[in-house]
């Protein structure tokens, strides 16, 4: 069984990253700190060998924290489906001790499937739904809601 989450607002819970600029442009480096990261792991209730999906895990801010506390013998899956957030989260996760990463570029609709494709279930779920500055400054994004299903 899925652990409860408390209903967080997203502009609570939000992803906050910006840019720092450095001393030339291409020292630009995204900076993350994940909002309300106590009170997500208090509600997560995680524990060593622990399944747990970070549903839009970004910048990874709270994912490296839920792979501290599910190791050894934990299973991370993140899921985004920007592939340079995805890259993003890859090098700031690193190769977290006792735990077993898997980063899928997906967004969180195909979390079932992709767990029951692994024959796994999950312990806890986080969807952090804010917004993460470091998409809306990439241009490059088409953020706008054309094509998308409603």
């Amino acid at each position: 069984m899925v652990s409860p989450i408390a209903v967080l607002s997203p502009r609570k819970l939000g992803v906050y990253a910006r840019f720092v600029a450095g001393t030339s442009s291409e020292e630009l480096e995204m900076t993350h700190e994940p909002v309300m990261l106590k009170e997500v792991l208090e509600e997560l209730s995680l524990k060593a060998g622990d399944t747990v999906v970070d549903g839009t895990i970004g910048l990874a801010g709270h994912s490296i924290e839920i792979a501290k506390n599910i190791a050894p013998g934990g299973v991370l899956y993140g899921f985004d489906w920007d592939e340079a957030m995805l890259a993003e989260a890859k090098g700031r996760l690193g190769s977290p001790t006792g735990v077993e990463v898997r980063l899928v570029r997906s967004d969180y609709r195909e979390v079932p499937s992709v767990l029951q494709a692994d024959g796994v279930r999950a312990n806890a779920i986080l969807l952090d739904l804010g917004l993460n500055s470091a998409q809306l400054d990439d241009g490059s994004l088409d953020l706008s809601g054309a094509g998308m299903e409603m």
